[in-house]
């Protein structure tokens, strides 16, 4: 449940707090307030115990879709929601069975390596709503360094959370 009231949290900072940060991401308001709904249904389904691992797994793709969403938008190489992708796998390992956690971290790196490459390769745009960092573009080897070691990164705090969640039960 206190998973789940991040998401809530994180779709309430997205439709209020983010827009003020960065008032560039102010027009995908629509996207935030679909991140909400979707988190709020999520909310209840876990009250219900509806879905189990399928919501699981649901409620972390919709997590990776919109921090990828967002790492795009800000700048895969210097925004700081990068992160998020660390948290999802260690809160997922701690509710969820560990495949969970290590499938839906291996979708984050994979989606934060797409969007880097994608990127560099200039298929699209570097950070279109930080008028700030769009000025540079990332290379191939700053696409390639950032996606190992977020890798790594998400398989060592997952791997972590997995061993504290076992060790809780």
């Amino acid at each position: 449940r206190r998973a789940l009231m991040m998401r809530v949290a994180l779709g309430v900072f997205l439709v209020g707090g983010l827009p003020l940060l960065a008032p560039s991401v102010a027009r995908y308001i629509g996207v935030f307030l679909a991140y909400v709904v979707a988190a709020v249904a999520l909310h209840f389904a876990i009250r219900r115990r509806v879905g189990g691992v399928f919501r699981v797994l649901l409620g972390g793709i919709l997590d990776v879709a919109i921090t990828t969403f967002l790492v795009h938008r800000l700048g895969s190489q210097g925004t700081p929601l990068v992160s998020a992708y660390l948290l999802l796998g260690m809160f997922v390992a701690l509710v969820a069975p560990a495949w969970t956690a290590r499938a839906l971290g291996a979708l984050g790196v994979v989606s934060f390596c797409a969007v880097s490459f994608a990127e560099a390769l200039h298929f699209i745009p570097y950070a279109p709503d930080a008028p700030e960092a769009a000025r540079y573009t990332p290379t191939l080897l700053a696409a390639a360094r950032s996606t190992v070691l977020l890798a790594v990164l998400v398989a060592v705090s997952t791997r972590v959370s997995e061993r504290i969640a076992r060790a809780l039960h």
